[in-house]
């Protein structure tokens, strides 16, 4: 009966008699999907460690996964070219900051425009 007086709820004056299983469904998914705390997810982000015995490439791939959440967006027309991307900026700079090798975070501390993909490859060589 629950669920019956939420979908009630949720189509409002329409007969939900009339509509199909997929519609019902699909309310309902909205209806229940998981609210994200952006910055509670960045949170996270910002302090995902590496963790003993873990690749770089495979921490960059739980970070892009994690930056999902997280809603980024570089809102400088500066940066809004192909070439750019905000995400990968920011994966960059977490496996700088956390990386258990302090030889590779502080090797690009000097090197002001380094990639992701940069740091990954060099990185990669200490694993």
């Amino acid at each position: 009966m629950e669920t019956y007086a939420l979908l009630q709820n949720l189509f409002g004056d329409e007969d939900i008699s009339r509509k199909s299983l997929q519609e019902l469904t699909e309310r309902l998914s909205v209806h229940f999907k998981e609210v994200v705390h952006v910055q509670a997810a960045r949170y996270a982000f910002y302090n995902c460690k590496m963790q003993p015995g873990q690749s770089y490439s495979a921490w960059a791939a739980t970070l892009r996964e994690m930056a999902g959440d997280c809603r980024f967006v570089c809102k400088s027309e500066r940066f809004n070219h192909a070439s750019y991307s905000y995400v990968d900026e920011q994966i960059r700079d977490v496996i700088i900051k956390e990386t258990l090798h302090a030889d590779v975070g502080r090797q690009f501390l000097i090197d002001p425009d380094a990639s992701l993909d940069d740091v990954l490859k060099k990185a990669e060589t200490y694993v």
